[in-house]
């Protein structure tokens, strides 16, 4: 029987984001965890924060189109415990651009490149693989990220660009050269002081670094483990107080959203809902 429209917007919405801090989230993947045990009908909604280590498994998933290993992490959420036997799950790829911009939003945060690669790969895959209906099964996703990877290392000219480090390198002119095996992650840390606990561990930890003594270091390590629980991480200077000797911005309840998270704006845009 067709599930209709009433019963689909009953379902429990619940959303995960690096916004969200990782005390929330510790409670949503629990409760996430126990309504798929009690095989309970609703939504997750997330960003890539769940693509690693987050066992969590769904019959069926949405995913915005990435980079094919990115999007095949993502896959890996979509009966990854192979509970529904020989018919799997499914996972569908759209493309999201929203209205008032050109660029995707693929293109806005990997770049113009990368979504060229992607989408060239997919359409010679298909082709030579005969593949119909626009699918493509579990077993085929070691040869197309073959091809992916391939055609990425011709696309950025790796090799040549490998040449050209090692040239410098011998030269010490370090100046010129841009690699980093690390991705670049926030830079700005926000304790967000959503609830009591939040503000019970921020005076915890003011606490700490007045002590004086052998003792103060072990607690100050201690204190800070527990804020981390309520801090999270954004890209752009957030305009919020900053406490120097926390090196920490600090921000009340009012900018956090108990759904969706810290907002970086007064009002955030929202693509789903």
């Amino acid at each position: 029987m067709k599930e209709g429209k009433e019963e689909r917007n009953k379902r429990k919405i619940i959303f995960l984001s690096t916004h969200v801090t990782p005390w929330d989230r510790a409670q949503r993947i629990k409760e996430v965890k126990e309504m798929l045990e009690r095989k309970e009908n609703f939504i997750l909604v997330t960003t890539q924060v769940v693509e690693a280590g987050v066992d969590v498994s769904f019959p069926i998933v949405y995913r915005d189109f990435g980079p094919l290993d990115s999007v095949i992490q993502a896959s890996g959420r979509c009966n990854r415990n192979g509970e529904l036997g020989e018919l799997g799950g499914k996972v569908t790829v759209v493309k999201v651009k929203r209205e008032d911009r050109q660029r995707s939003d693929f293109s806005l945060v990997y770049g113009n490149v990368t979504e060229e690669v992607a989408e060239k790969v997919l359409s010679k895959y298909m082709i030579t693989t005969s593949k119909k209906g626009n699918q493509i099964e579990e077993k085929d996703f070691r040869s197309l990220l073959e091809m992916y990877y391939e055609e990425l290392e011709i696309t950025r000219d790796l090799p040549n660009q490998f040449t050209k480090w090692k040239d410098w390198i011998k030269l010490l002119d370090y100046d010129e050269v841009n690699f980093s095996l690390i991705q670049e992650e926030p830079k700005y840390s926000i304790l967000v002081l959503e609830n009591s606990e939040a503000e019970s561990r921020l005076k915890q930890l003011r606490d700490a670094l007045g002590l004086e003594g052998y003792k103060r270091r072990a607690e100050v390590k201690r204190a800070r483990a527990l804020v981390e629980e309520f801090t999270v991480k954004v890209w752009e200077k957030p305009e919020l107080d900053f406490d120097k000797r926390l090196e920490l911005y600090i921000a009340p309840k009012e900018k956090y959203d108990k759904l969706t998270g810290y907002r970086v704006k007064d009002v955030d845009e929202s693509l789903i809902w």
